[in-house]
C-alpha cells in the first residue's frame, strides 16, 4: 500500500505542501456528487469513528462500521470488506445515508450447533449432559440444536434453544 501513490502527492509532500485545513477538506468532501461508502473500524486507533461518520454525512454517503475491526479493514476482513463493495457497486442507488454495523467473527458471541439424532433418548440425554459441560465450561456459549421429535421433546424440557431448520 505503500506505493498506492503518484509522483505529484510524492513532490508535494516533500515540498512541503501543507494539507488541506479542516474547513478546505470539509468543503471538497461536500463537492463530491458520486456515491459513497465509508467503511470503519469501530477499533481504528488511528482515526476515530466520528471521521468515518462526518466524512459520510459531508458526502451524502453511507458508513458501515465494522464492529470489532481496526485500521484497514480490507486487510483482515477482506471478504466482508469486498462483499460490501460489491454490494454497494451492484446497488447504487443515491439513496441518503444510513449506518449499518457488522461484528467481526472473533467478536461475535461463541456458538455451536449441535446435532442430536433420534436413534434413541439416552443419546439426547447423553448430548444435553454434553451440552451442560460445555455451557458450565463456556458460560457465554450459545448452543442451537438441529434435532427431531422425540428429541426436541427432550430438548423443550430441558429449556435448550432449537434451530428453526428442525421443523
Amino acid at each position: 500500500m505503500a506505493l498506492d501513490t503518484d509522483t505529484e502527492a510524492m513532490i508535494a509532500e516533500r515540498e512541503g505542501r501543507a494539507a488541506p485545513t479542516g474547513s478546505e477538506a470539509e468543503a471538497l468532501c461536500r463537492q463530491v456528487r458520486c456515491p459513497v461508502r465509508v467503511l470503519h473500524g469501530s477499533d481504528d486507533r488511528c482515526q476515530p469513528v466520528a471521521r468515518g461518520r462526518q466524512l459520510a454525512e459531508l458526502t451524502g454517503g453511507d458508513l458501515v462500521v465494522l464492529e470489532g475491526a481496526g485500521h484497514l479493514p480490507h486487510c483482515r476482513d477482506p471478504v466482508k470488506v469486498t462483499r460490501l463493495i460489491n454490494g454497494f457497486v451492484d446497488g447504487i442507488t443515491g439513496a441518503s445515508m444510513h449506518t449499518t454495523t457488522w461484528t467481526r467473527g472473533a467478536c461475535r458471541p461463541r456458538r455451536a450447533l449441535y446435532l442430536s439424532s433420534p436413534i434413541g433418548l439416552g443419546h439426547a440425554r447423553r448430548d444435553v449432559a454434553v451440552a451442560k459441560e460445555l455451557k458450565r465450561l463456556r458460560p457465554e456459549l450459545e448452543i442451537d440444536w438441529l434435532a427431531q421429535h422425540p428429541v426436541t421433546a427432550v430438548l423443550d424440557a430441558e429449556g435448550e434453544h432449537i434451530h428453526p431448520a428442525s421443523q
